[in-house]
């Protein structure tokens, strides 16, 4: 276990900018699929209700009903979508150096914390770190906030007769 609490400080800092770096990333690229797995969503309950809305029902046909196949369609193509987006991520997911690099850059520190975690230098005092990240999600909440509402559309909307 390591003693140094300016190096648990600063190796806790890089870890955490490096999962939020990846985890940006990972939802930029997932945010494509996670809508058309939504919109296909919507589309397919809608089409289901439609269906059942006629006069016959599934009991009286011998149908299967559909909402537990969508529900698991839903689950894998949201599996899918989640792991192609990590497949195309992945190259260009952040390690510790890379987090380290960019924190030193914003933070002015000189390659102090490199120099640190080769054992060269002794680790900076603890300083609070300003916001290093400035995430820009309007295309990534707006592939997100559609593929919801196609769903809940197909889910609620009103059923013509």
């Amino acid at each position: 276990m390591r003693s140094d609490p300016a190096q648990n400080y600063w190796e806790n800092a890089i870890r955490a900018l490096a999962r939020r770096v990846n985890f940006l990333g990972w939802l930029d690229r997932a945010a494509p699929g996670v809508f058309v797995v939504g919109t296909v969503a919507g589309f397919t309950a809608y089409a289901l209700r439609r269906i059942g809305s006629g006069e016959a029902t599934a009991e009286s046909t011998g149908a299967v009903d559909g909402g537990g196949w969508l529900a698991l369609g839903v689950a894998i193509g949201l599996l899918a979508a989640g792991g192609g987006a990590w497949w195309r991520a992945r190259k260009t997911f952040f390690n510790a150096a890379d987090a380290r690099a960019l924190l030193e850059h914003r933070l002015g520190l000189d390659s102090a914390l490199s120099a640190a975690a080769a054992g060269v230098a002794v680790w900076p005092a603890p300083a609070p770190i300003p916001a290093t990240l400035r995430w820009r999600a309007p295309n990534t909440l707006g592939w997100l906030a559609g593929a919801l509402a196609l769903g809940l559309a197909g889910a609620w909307l009103p059923v013509a007769e």
